[in-house]
C-alpha cells in the first residue's frame, strides 16, 4: 500500500503511514503480521485487509465517487494547494456538497 500511495503521489512520506494506521484504527482495515515457521511475527511484511464494514461502505457508494472524476478533482485541488494558489475551503465545501448530492438518499449518515 505504501508503494501504491507513493507511485500515485498520495500523501507524503510523513503522512502515508499515519493514513494507513488511521484506516486500521477506524475499522476500515485489519493489519496482520506474517509469521515465520516458529510462529514469531515478522516485522515486515504486514498484510492489510479491508474489513467487511469498509467493503460494505464502498458497495454503497455511487460509481462517480470511486471513479476518475473524483480522483481528478482531488488531484487538481492537491496540486493547487501545493502551489499555494488556492484557498482549500471552497474545494472542501464543493466536494462535500457533491458527495451529499451523489450519495444514496437512504443513507443519511454512516455509523462506524
Amino acid at each position: 500500500m505504501l508503494k501504491m500511495m507513493s507511485e500515485n503521489n498520495i500523501g507524503t512520506e510523513a503522512t502515508r503511514v499515519n493514513a494507513i494506521n488511521s484506516m486500521v484504527k477506524d475499522g476500515g482495515a485489519v493489519a496482520t503480521a506474517l509469521t515465520d515457521e516458529r510462529g514469531i511475527a515478522l516485522r515486515t511484511p504486514v498484510v492489510l485487509t479491508s474489513t467487511q464494514w469498509a467493503q460494505g461502505l464502498v458497495d454503497k457508494l455511487p460509481p462517480s465517487l470511486l471513479g476518475s472524476e473524483m480522483t481528478s478533482q482531488v488531484r487538481e485541488a492537491v496540486d493547487a494547494v501545493r502551489a499555494a494558489n488556492v484557498n482549500t475551503d471552497p474545494f472542501f465545501v464543493g466536494a462535500t456538497k457533491w458527495i451529499l448530492r451523489v450519495m444514496p438518499q437512504e443513507d443519511e449518515h454512516i455509523a462506524a
